[in-house]
């Protein structure tokens, strides 16, 4: 599926890796997969042959449709001036000056280099990165680009387009700041200290056979005792070694982390190498935002609006109107289709056609005003049958209701209180003690929590109570009346 989208893909980009001895070329696509290499070309050259081998490659990468290319230059370290140096108050913070401090040849100025500078803060010191190359040589290969009809999107070191590549294909772990990253070859190795993903120096160095281990702590060394120049205080949280796997246990064995004295990871990719840097240049004009050196910044041509024009959000901008107006298209096809369906059904009623809309219009507002009336009447009558049946669940066997009458005040235009009680009258039998039976009490908590009589009528008293005597055959019986009110009621009665 991806190598699929990946063929279809509209932005494309070209890593191109400079080598002394090799020029390595890798095309990447971007998809909504995510970024994947297409193809991946390594020539060997010469010094001198190091044009035309440019050429050769572009070349094959373009194939017949001559498609204008996005590139990306990575510069061995030989061709590179680097360093790193603290900020200070005062002093020029400017890229030429902060090189001009770093070169300690007499015959090199900063007048006949290219130069570029990322600041950051490393334990809230501001630090200052510096690269540089010599411009005869980056005017050499921006014109055999410039001919090839390449478009070149920066110039940077070689380190740290493998640093983003491994950064890549293995994400370091979480809140790592300060890395040691070691790239392992065939039969050299570079160590690349970075804060924040940020390439702070580099070493190379050479791997003799059986003497690997030796080689890589002499350089990671090299470079921790280098850090307090740059006035760090921040210690190392890891160090990950890339390549080489068949080192890596014979590594360990030998105590390399020990020595190093810090938790170490291992990776079998990326191997130091012109391919992995190629595709680390490739990545890094996906986002082009971020911090990153551009040796070429002042050299390269001014780019035209062509080029400068948002072609990606213009496209998706226009699938999106596109895909509106379809739904509005299909929406406003089923409103006419209603319409229509509507429209017949008016056509077919008899009373409709026989009737003009001006007697429909009177017809349509006396009903409104029946129906307004019939809401409010609704609206504020009582339903008193639905209180008699909760109380009737919750009466005693030997208790009997004699009458109910509910009174509640008439709202008339919205206005009123809307009070309303419910009194009870009922008879139960005299015990033989003469004392009023226990199931009354009962009854009063019942009709308190009663769901429906709760909600409206919380309030459940016995407000009188009678007693009569035995006549004859009739027995003695405890009238009462009980009197539920709202819960309006209770609140005016507070007042």
């Amino acid at each position: 599926m991806r190598s699929l989208l990946a063929r279809i893909a509209i932005r494309k980009f070209v890593g191109l890796y400079l080598g002394e001895h090799e020029v390595c070329a890798s095309l990447v696509a971007v998809t909504p997969l995510g970024p994947v290499e297409i193809v991946s070309r390594t020539e060997p050259c010469q010094p001198n042959e190091l044009l035309g081998t440019i050429e050769k490659v572009l070349n094959s990468l373009q194939g017949s449709r001559r498609r204008r290319l996005q590139i990306a230059i990575g510069l061995p370290n030989s061709r590179v001036f680097f360093g790193t140096r603290p900020v200070r108050s005062g002093a020029d913070a400017s890229p030429e000056g902060m090189m001009q401090k770093l070169l300690c040849s007499s015959n090199v100025t900063t007048d006949d280099l290219t130069i570029d500078m990322i600041k950051s803060n490393v334990d809230k010191m501001s630090i200052a990165t510096v690269g540089a190359c010599r411009k005869k040589y980056m005017a050499a290969v921006l014109g055999v680009l410039q001919q090839c009809g390449a478009q070149v999107v920066r110039t940077e070191p070689s380190p740290c387009a493998l640093v983003r590549a491994a950064a890549k294909q293995h994400h370091p772990p979480r809140r790592a700041k300060t890395l040691l990253r070691i790239f392992l070859g065939a039969d050299e190795g570079m160590a690349v200290l970075t804060v924040a993903g940020l390439p702070l120096a580099w070493r190379s160095f050479a791997m003799p056979s059986f003497s690997e281990g030796m080689a890589v702590l002499s350089a990671a060394r090299t470079l921790l005792s280098q850090s307090q120049y740059y006035e760090m205080s921040t210690p190392l949280d890891y160090a990950i070694v890339h390549g080489r796997p068949d080192l890596h246990d014979r590594l360990q064995k030998e105590g390399l982390p020990t020595e190093i004295g810090v938790r170490m990871i291992w990776h079998d990719d990326p191997v130091l190498g012109g391919a992995a840097t190629a595709l680390g240049l490739a990545l890094g004009c996906l986002n082009q935002t971020g911090p990153a050196f551009d040796l070429s910044r002042t050299m390269k041509p001014r780019p035209s609006l062509r080029d400068i024009f948002p072609w990606g959000e213009l496209a998706s901008e226009c699938m999106l109107m596109a895909l509106m107006s379809l739904i509005v298209v299909h929406h406003s096809e089923k409103v006419a289709a209603a319409y229509l369906s509507v429209q017949s059904q008016c056509e077919g009623n008899k009373i409709l056609a026989s009737s003009d809309a001006i007697q429909l219009e009177k017809e349509k507002a006396d009903l409104t005003k029946k129906l307004d009336s019939l809401h409010k009447f609704v609206d504020s009558r009582i339903t008193w049958t639905t209180y008699i049946r909760g109380i009737t669940a919750c009466l005693p066997a030997n208790i009997q209701i004699n009458s109910w009458q509910g009174d509640g005040a008439l709202v008339v235009g919205g206005k009123g209180q809307g009070f309303k009680s419910l009194k009870l009258a009922a008879t139960a039998p005299i015990t033989p003690a003469g004392t009023m039976p226990p199931e009354v009490a009962k009854f009063i908590r019942l009709l308190r929590t009663q769901p429906l009589l709760k909600r409206d009528f919380p309030q459940a008293e016995l407000t009188s109570i009678r007693q009569t005597q035995t006549k004859g055959d009739r027995p003695g019986k405890t009238e009462l009346t009980i009197i539920c009110n709202a819960i309006e009621a209770k609140n005016k009665g507070a007042k």
